[in-house]
């Protein structure tokens, strides 16, 4: 017996290790490929190629990901997209693109296509159109754009400006999958919102900081920033009365200081955490970062910007002055 399994053995062990020669082989053949097409200056190359038309310039981090299973996959990190000025209109933390497999050995066809982590920037360009309109690559020199069979995009943002609007969209889930007419897509988002009982929270806790050893009167203020953050500021008193700073000072400070952006609900509340008015300068302070129908809790309840200040003075003033004396 043991001398017929031995007379057998090399037959099976060339056919075993042949077997295993030739599946490495392959699998060295289709990571070369990939590697071929998917290295960062390829890649690079090939993505400002298609963008070029549009002005834009495409970057992100060199150390890219591959992997052949369960389908090849190349994964991006920090990848930008940005103007010929040089700001950045589109930021994706992660992009994976998922190929089909003829893509080793053949022009790359996208099967997947995963975003994640995802902040733009949408706004009306000089030419009064969509920047977004821009952000898709375009055939450049005869080479085809590769095609997309299924996109998913999850833990994104979209921040927009339409004229003097802002607002965002926040955890943007999106899919775009295959039908047999075509595609479909799913998307949901959040709006931010006014959650009044946190916004008196904050204005509460901002207060218990104020600096206030000549009145004793502390105040403490709090507002919903368009893109969905909070700031907050406390009245800060000194000697000299007349450059005692109101909460407010401290709110719009720290409102420019973490990103601009406009003011969609304020909360300004006393050592009590009962709800305070502002101070007329103060109004016109909170006027100059408001967003339209931006919403103030007063003693008497909820009150636009426009109720607290009537015909309130704006940057459209000074423009009109300063037309007529050019």
């Amino acid at each position: 017996m043991q001398t017929a399994f031995w007379k057998h053995a090399p037959s099976w062990v060339a056919k075993l290790a042949y077997g295993i020669l030739s599946l490495v082989l392959a699998y060295l053949g289709a990571y070369a490929s990939l590697y071929r097409f998917a290295n960062h200056d390829v890649l690079s190359q090939r993505a400002n190629s298609a963008m070029r038309k549009t002005g834009y310039r495409v970057t992100f981090d060199k150390n890219i990901q591959r992997s052949l299973f369960p389908r090849p996959t190349v994964t991006i990190r920090n990848a930008r997209l940005q103007t010929p000025q040089g700001e950045t209109d589109l930021t994706i933390g992660e992009v994976r693109v998922g190929m089909a497999w003829s893509s080793i050995f053949g022009q790359p066809e996208i099967e997947k296509l995963v975003l994640n982590h995802t902040e733009g920037t949408v706004y009306r360009t000089a030419k009064n159109e969509w920047n977004v309109a821009s952000w898709l690559p375009q055939e450049e020199d005869g080479e085809p754009i590769p095609s997309f069979n299924r996109i998913m995009m999850s833990d994104s943002r979209l921040n927009i400006t339409y004229g003097a609007h802002h607002f965002s969209l926040q955890n943007i889930q999106l899919q775009v999958y295959p039908t047999n007419n075509g595609h479909a897509y799913r998307i949901q988002a959040d709006t931010p919102h006014a959650d009044w009982q946190n916004l008196h929270d904050l204005a509460v806790e901002a207060m218990t900081h104020a600096y206030a050893p000549y009145s004793r009167f502390k105040v403490g203020a709090a507002a919903l920033v368009d893109d969905g953050r909070l700031v907050s500021g406390c009245n800060v008193e000194n000697a000299g009365y007349g450059v005692t700073l109101c909460a407010e000072c401290g709110l719009v400070s720290e409102l420019i200081r973490t990103g601009g952006g406009r003011l969609v609900a304020f909360a300004c509340v006393d050592a009590h955490g009962r709800a305070l008015a502002p101070c007329g300068r103060c109004r016109q302070l909170l006027s100059e970062h408001a967003a339209d129908g931006m919403v103030l809790a007063m003693p008497s309840g909820m009150m636009s910007i426009d109720e607290v200040l009537p015909d309130r003075f704006t940057a459209a003033d000074v423009e009109r002055v300063v037309g007529q004396q050019g």
